[in-house]
């Protein structure tokens, strides 16, 4: 298979969004080392990016833009079977997002008017996803709670990061 990641995480960023990124792309080469994976990130390429992942630069610089209009045209340049998105869903019916939590919309009092703006988007875009991945159970009857209309979420849980369990 040939995937388009969401590498926006990749450089820098929240730590817990880049480590999840970076460990899904790891652990993916692992355990299907046929398939082609494709990280789009902003800027220059980042460092430490596994052997054999292809690495593109994304032109926009909007987390929200780059998933929904960028990701599918980088998709198509590729010949890529499916987009796995971060937080914004790409505008592709082959798209996965892959969406920690919607706590903006459970508790948006916890957040600024700009952030609850920012994270909008993400509830808008996410019916244009094939499927929507939750970290756990509870975000998954919380994400189906508040976004009723979408037709797929599944939960996956997180693992250990692997610098832990060497250490």
């Amino acid at each position: 298979m040939k995937i388009v990641v969401d590498g926006y995480w990749w450089p820098d960023g929240p730590l817990s969004n880049r480590i999840v990124l970076q460990e899904i792309v790891r652990q993916w080469r692992i355990d299907y080392p046929d398939d082609q994976l494709t990280l789009a990130t902003p800027g220059t390429a980042p460092a430490q990016v596994p052997a054999g992942v292809e690495v593109v630069r994304t032109r926009l610089r909007l987390h929200p833009a780059i998933n929904f209009l960028e990701l599918p045209v980088i998709a198509r340049r590729h010949g890529a079977d499916a987009i796995l998105a971060f937080n914004f869903a790409a505008n592709s019916k082959s798209g996965v997002v892959f969406l920690h939590d919607v706590l903006f919309q459970s508790n948006p009092e916890w957040f600024t008017r700009i952030e609850r703006v920012y994270f909008s988007a993400m509830p808008a875009l996410l019916s244009q996803a094939h499927s929507v991945v939750a970290t756990s159970r509870t975000e998954h009857d919380r994400i189906k709670r508040h976004n009723p209309r979408l037709r797929r979420v599944v939960n996956c849980g997180l693992a250990v990061p692997t610098s832990l369990t060497e250490a």
